[in-house]
């Protein structure tokens, strides 16, 4: 992610003590997470639109497809998340029913572009890898010219913008204090916890779109966090960065007033169970007057702008 490689650029580079350096990496880092929010906002499609195009049950067939593909295949989540994408974006643009005659040769068009602009084709350095992929994913049934020229197709519905942050991104960023900076590619068990949700609202259109991907993203760690009975200091720092990515309810567009509730800000703790609005046996309301601080040892509460950011934000993040 791009957060992770700002922090060891700007740790190696300054001359400063590390705690300059995060100062610093967090406001720019910040600024970065608000401008890909707001990028992606803006690229995202409207579940009903993407309806008119392919029915649920549809979707959620050409979905399992995509995913053994990658799976089968060693294709990154990055270039699934990607292609998922660029599909409902096409499948929106499209405003009218897809021919199931030509979904197979689309969906293999839509892959070769996401491959492309998240740099999965490069991964051998070999330009006739992608070729053969493609090749062996259609059966031998379309030439690479006809993937190609479907390619354009898509790229034409799109204006040719095919490259927009989507919730994996956003997810991997707000995962950083959970990955070891000298093994990022090792991942905890909150951060697995939260791929896997997140990887199963991609079947749900309607989850997939109704909530800005940023707070998909923090809804999905979230959960993995009360999974795994984290400390209040992770969630609020979790809820600070929400806070700080979408700018304010006042800029969310996707309709947050139906999401929250008032009167409700519970932290989350080991011995403290926080309802999340789903059907579990500790899902409760608590009132705790010591709900408004930041974990055990704090000398003094966040400002009042934060805790309101964080209050609105964890009740968003109930409603996933």
């Amino acid at each position: 992610p791009v957060s992770m490689a700002l922090r060891r650029r700007l740790i190696a580079q300054s001359a400063q003590p590390d705690c300059d350096a995060d100062g610093v990496l967090e406001d720019l880092v910040g600024s970065i997470l608000k401008t890909c929010h707001e990028e992606s906002e803006r690229h995202l499609p409207v579940e009903e639109e993407i309806l008119q195009g392919l029915k649920c049950d549809e979707r959620e067939k050409i979905l399992s497809w995509l995913i053994q593909v990658c799976i089968l295949r060693n294709i990154s989540d990055s270039v699934l998340y990607a292609t998922v994408l660029i599909f409902d974006r096409y499948c929106a643009a499209s405003r009218q029913p897809l021919s199931l005659d030509r979904l197979h040769l689309t969906m293999l068009a839509i892959l070769s572009l996401a491959m492309k602009v998240t740099g999965g084709a490069d991964d051998t350095r070999n330009p006739g890898k992608l070729r053969e992929l493609l090749t062996s994913l259609g059966h031998q049934q379309f030439s690479v010219e006809q993937i190609f020229a479907a390619e354009l197709e898509v790229l034409t519905a799109l204006d040719f913008e095919v490259s927009a942050p989507n919730p994996l991104d956003f997810l991997e960023t707000f995962a950083l204090p959970f990955t070891p900076p000298d093994h990022p590619k090792a991942l905890s068990p909150v951060v697995c916890l939260a791929k896997f949700l997140l990887q199963l609202s991609l079947m749900d259109v309607h989850v997939q779109y109704r909530y800005p991907h940023a707070i998909l993203a923090a809804g999905a760690l979230y959960v993995a966090l009360w999974c795994v009975q984290a400390n209040q200091d992770k969630v609020a720092d979790l809820l600070c960065n929400v806070t700080a990515t979408v700018g304010g309810l006042e800029h969310a567009p996707r309709h947050w007033e139906s999401s929250l509730e008032v009167g409700e800000n519970t932290p989350l703790s080991p011995d403290k169970p926080c309802d999340l609005g789903v059907n579990s046996p500790h899902s409760h309301r608590s009132h705790s007057p010591q709900s408004n601080s930041v974990g055990k040892g704090s000398q003094s509460p966040r400002p009042t702008f934060v805790r309101d950011g964080q209050h609105h934000a964890r009740a968003a993040l109930r409603r996933l």
